[in-house]
């Protein structure tokens, strides 16, 4: 039978002997030496080592693109649907452009053909003011209009041409053929001498003359003039505002 002996410490003060505590924290320079003395291969431990900081790396990379790419495809569907709404109201004022182009023309067109309501009686006025004694006017006509009302111009041409808002087509170049008789040859240069003075006829030019023998065997002077019309300045139209009282 084994003996039990018991140990009585007698000694009056007498302390028992505790064991030194780490503070419960954890030691990891005594983990890693321990693993490092259970890791015989440094080039396989280097080789782990790698392996999980490259899976570290790319689970980032990957977490952060697919965050760009979700911001990216928010903002490239908001990009779309303001370019949606934009294109609306890009087209809508194309057409609101095109529609004021077009009824600035028609105000233009209307402008010059009032314009020109009155060139004929102003013309025949003229010559019948500037006609002397003795002679006498066979015939008039128009011979020639010159730059008549460009069309309308479209696309990039529409672009460059935008006319102003308060242009005014005037009235084209007009040519005239006049032919007449006289007896007295100063009277014809008299008359054309008149004819240039005008504000609405300019370029008068003598195109033929010859000597005609009329009845009773009286000679006389035929002519055929050519002139142009000329728009006379402002200063020298006068207007007047039609009224009409309505009943």
């Amino acid at each position: 039978m084994p003996l039990l002996m018991i140990e009585i410490n007698l000694l009056p003060g007498g302390k028992k002997k505790t064991r030194k505590g780490t503070g419960g924290g954890v030691d990891f320079k005594a983990i890693a030496a321990n693993i490092a003395s259970r890791v015989k291969d440094p080039y396989l431990a280097g080789a782990v080592v790698a392996y999980v900081i490259a899976i570290a790396t790319v689970g980032y990379l990957w977490t952060s693109q697919n965050s760009r790419i979700t911001e990216l495809n928010e903002r490239q569907a908001k990009a779309t649907a303001d370019s949606a709404m934009y294109a609306k109201v890009i087209a809508e004022q194309n057409r609101a452009v095109a529609q004021r182009d077009s009824v600035r023309r028609q105000f233009q067109i209307i402008r010059m053909i009032d314009g020109n309501r009155y060139i004929w009686a102003h013309l025949l006025d003229e010559v019948s003011r500037a006609l002397p004694d003795y002679t006498w006017i066979t015939g008039i006509k128009q011979i020639g209009t010159f730059n008549p009302l460009p069309p309308k111009p479209t696309g990039d041409a529409a672009a460059a041409r935008k006319p102003a808002a308060d242009s005014v087509v005037g009235p084209p170049p007009l040519r005239l053929r006049l032919g007449g008789n006289t007896v007295d040859i100063q009277a014809l240069t008299r008359f054309m001498r008149l004819l240039e003075a005008s504000h609405y006829i300019r370029g008068v030019t003598l195109m033929s003359s010859e000597l005609v023998a009329g009845e009773g065997g009286k000679e006389f002077t035929r002519f055929e003039l050519e002139a142009d019309y000329e728009p006379p300045p402002a200063s020298i139209l006068r207007t007047t505002q039609l009224s009409v009282k309505v009943k």
